[in-house]
């Protein structure tokens, strides 16, 4: 850039000059920035791991969704860890023996996971024997 300048004009300190317009230049700043760097958070091993599909199952409750008729549902969604699918079922309330019947009916349709990571567990506190 100074090269540029200096075949037409001569400026008296233009190295300190250019540098300073150049420093002020948000464009030139922006793109001269270095790329953040950031670690990444460990995941859980059984997220990881390669597994039958719904060998770690993710819990969770979603709602209350209001229908036609203003009748309010949940859904249990259940998703897989590993690879990427989901499970809805829906539940009238959220009590401990709907939220069990809506569990019973995923383990017959897919089978028993080895792993359920509940991110609210506060529903699931009460049913021990699972």
């Amino acid at each position: 850039m100074l090269g540029k300048i200096r075949e037409i004009y001569w400026l008296q300190s233009g190295r300190k000059t250019v540098g300073r317009i150049i420093r002020k230049c948000t464009l030139c700043r922006r793109f001269k920035r270095k790329p953040l760097k950031y670690e990444e958070a460990p995941l859980p091993l059984a997220t990881v791991e390669t597994k039958f599909a719904f060998k770690t199952t993710e819990v969770d409750l979603l709602g209350p969704i209001i229908l036609k008729r203003n009748k309010k549902v949940s859904i249990v969604l259940y998703t897989l860890a590993v690879y990427r699918g989901v499970y809805l079922d829906h539940v009238d309330t959220l009590t401990t023996e709907e939220f069990l019947d809506s569990l019973e009916k995923f383990t017959c349709l897919i089978g028993r996971p080895a792993i359920y990571l509940a991110t609210t567990a506060l529903t699931w506190y009460q049913p021990k024997k699972l």
